[in-house]
């Protein structure tokens, strides 16, 4: 299992060859093991949601920062990742990617159909005639997904671009595309982070394989032509928009 594990995501399972084999627990599938007591102890509903990821890992972390602060001295290098772990609440995820990533696609699609999927989106006010004026001027007459862009350079576990994710899977299917293709297209072209814990990065890399694992095989089917009306590999130029985001 660790082997077809490695194979599809060899950022986050190494392969195990047979002197490793000899340092696996022997009890790591019995009744008293670790990953029994996860299944048995956390609730059924938890393990429904992707962020339960970012909650194991900052519990795992909560006994090497409480005391690395309790020493009371300069942090070392290698103790800063545990440190600063902290999980972001939920709303304000969902605040910083809907009035970013969610507001850019708004603004030039005032009446598309994602506003419905954005709780904490905080519509413009209404702005005076050159200042609407000079807004409507830097606002591309259209966007392409593909060329869309966010980046997370504290990515943690990830919560930030599974938000995105969601969002932007919202943003394919109302331009036409199949989720299978959404899925695979929003993982190769529109998501980045970076982290100073290489852990962290593992766990934020397989919260959105699981994540863009939910399309349905039967929506595999190649992309329509983009909406811009550019080709696949075209470049936008100046339409190209980045959406920016700090976890």
């Amino acid at each position: 299992q660790c082997n077809e594990l490695s194979r599809a995501m060899p950022l986050l399972f190494e392969p195990v060859g047979s002197a490793m084999e000899l340092l696996m627990p022997r009890n790591l599938l019995h009744t008293t093991s670790v990953i029994r007591r996860l299944v048995d102890e956390v609730e059924e509903s938890d393990w429904q949601n992707i962020e339960i990821v970012g909650w194991l890992y900052q519990f795992y972390n909560s006994k090497r920062k409480d005391a690395i602060m309790a020493a009371r001295k300069p942090v070392e290098a290698e103790d800063i990742p545990a440190v600063t772990q902290l999980f972001t609440p939920n709303w304000i995820v969902k605040y910083l990617v809907q009035n970013s990533l969610g507001a850019l696609w708004l603004t030039t699609y005032p009446d598309s159909s994602l506003a419905q999927h954005m709780d904490y989106y905080v519509a413009p006010a209404k702005q005076r005639r050159s200042v609407q004026k000079a807004l409507d001027s830097t606002t591309p007459s259209s966007l392409d997904p593909e060329s869309l862009t966010l980046f997370d350079p504290a990515v943690g576990s990830g919560h930030i671009l599974i938000e995105a994710y969601d969002l932007l899977k919202e943003i394919y299917l109302e331009r036409g595309y199949r989720r299978q293709v959404a899925a695979r297209l929003i993982l190769e072209k529109n998501l980045y982070g970076l982290d100073i814990d290489p852990r962290a990065t593992q766990l934020a890399s397989f919260a959105l394989t699981m994540r863009g694992g939910g399309g349905r095989r039967s929506d595999a089917a190649g992309p329509p032509a983009s909406p811009s009306g550019h080709g696949r590999n075209g470049q936008l130029g100046p339409r190209h928009r980045h959406a920016g985001a700090r976890h």
